[in-house]
């Protein structure tokens, strides 16, 4: 089942803004991918919600593990900014930041044109695949200070990790980070911390029974959602 604000507790609640998160989720799952972005068989669209003045860069992701699973390449690429691609911010997963690497650009200059970077809140969402995609485009929006930290807004449900652990470390709680998983998805779990890679954000879990952590689930958890 997909995670929603709704299934949590209503003291987890309190510590994000449950406009922001469920209308994130909305984006995600229900309200598709106008004027798409497209590389190989990654989708990212640039939405705006005018009464909420909510600008919204979502990457299409997958409920297949095994879909995002034959994708997954554990080199690690640079993640360069996106106005200059010979400064390195740091360090990602290369299956994911090379769709970040080749739609950069367009990106941007749709959330120009159709956002109002000067005042709306960005959020960058996705889930599972599109959830480590969209890791990458907001630690480079926040490095790349293309967006104020109090008005980017990362969401993310059941993504694998991402960015590597020097970069992870970089920008871990520096600007909104919220990070959904559900107990029965192993894709949380990987890949394993001992590859160098960790997520950022904070973790709220449905019906884990277990206490959310900077960079959990671990191997034990991946085992028990796969059982």
């Amino acid at each position: 089942d997909l995670f929603h604000p709704s299934s949590l507790a209503e003291e987890d609640k309190l510590t994000f803004n449950t406009t922001i998160v469920g209308a994130a989720v909305a984006q995600v799952h229900e309200l598709g991918f106008p004027e798409p972005i497209v590389w190989a068989d990654d989708v990212l669209s640039v939405t705006r919600d005018d009464d909420l003045r909510l600008c919204f860069l979502k990457v299409m992701g997958s409920n297949d593990f095994g879909d995002w699973r034959r994708n997954l390449i554990l080199d690690d690429d640079p993640v360069v900014s996106f106005h200059d691609s010979r400064r390195v911010l740091g360090q990602g997963m290369s299956g994911f930041v090379q769709v970040y690497a080749n739609t950069r650009h367009i990106a941007l200059d749709q959330l120009r044109s159709k956002c109002d970077l000067a005042s709306d809140h960005v959020v960058v969402a996705g889930h599972s695949r599109g959830g480590a995609i969209a890791q990458v485009f907001a630690s480079a929006l926040y490095l790349d200070a293309v967006v104020p930290p109090e008005r980017l807004h990362l969401v993310t449900l059941g993504s694998p990790r991402v960015l590597a652990s020097k970069l992870s470390d970089k920008v871990h709680g520096k600007f909104n980070q919220v990070r959904l998983i559900n107990a029965k998805d192993p894709v949380p779990s990987l890949p394993f911390r001992a590859f160098g890679f960790k997520h950022i954000g904070t973790m709220f879990c449905f019906e884990c029974g277990y206490a959310s952590a900077r960079d959990a689930p671990r191997l034990v958890a991946f085992m028990h959602a796969t059982d």
